[in-house]
């Protein structure tokens, strides 16, 4: 049984690849701001960060996660792009444009869309079916039970948001 695809593998294949390169730029930028005095107060951490994440993301889409966990690393690959381009628009700084220039981008934009066109693997079909089988057979005090938790859930959480825009408007 297949525990991983083909695009799931190729996606994850190219943000590792842009997640080291740009983790490269990083280290770099890094080493320049480290030796300009109180130049560690205007580097930015997310730089770092980020590209970080892209790799560990990349190995794990690699190993085989399911296609739900691909999609949010497709929307965080993208969300990602977004914030470089508000923070280029904004900063007006060559050094962002250049961020957009390079094929980093480029990786990352394909692996998302590798992880959102990703089919699933026949283990996460044989495992949805299981799962469909089990709650199927489960009693119906576990159904109430479990009903009764969300919406006491979903009330505790609008209790908690009401509470705390009044504090922030009464403040």
């Amino acid at each position: 049984m297949k525990k991983r695809t083909g695009l799931a593998i190729a996606g994850g294949v190219l943000e590792i690849i842009a997640g080291v390169s740009w983790l490269g730029y990083a280290l770099f930028a890094l080493s320049i701001y480290s030796s300009i005095e109180n130049g560690l107060s205007n580097f930015d951490w997310l730089q770092l960060i980020f590209p970080i994440l892209f790799v560990v993301y990349g190995i794990m889409a690699c190993v085989g996660k399911m296609k739900r966990d691909l999609i949010t690393y497709g929307m965080i690959n993208l969300i990602f792009i977004a914030w470089l381009i508000y923070k280029a628009v904004m900063a007006g700084s060559i050094t962002y444009f250049i961020y957009l220039a390079s094929g980093e981008i480029i990786m990352l934009i394909l692996s998302a869309c590798f992880f959102f066109f990703t089919k699933k693997s026949e283990y996460e079909i044989v495992f949805d079916k299981k799962l469909n089988d089990y709650i199927a057979e489960e009693p119906a005090e576990s159904k109430k039970l479990r009903k009764s938790i969300v919406i006491t859930s979903a009330i505790v959480i609008l209790v908690l948001f009401i509470a705390t825009i009044l504090l922030v408007c009464l403040s």
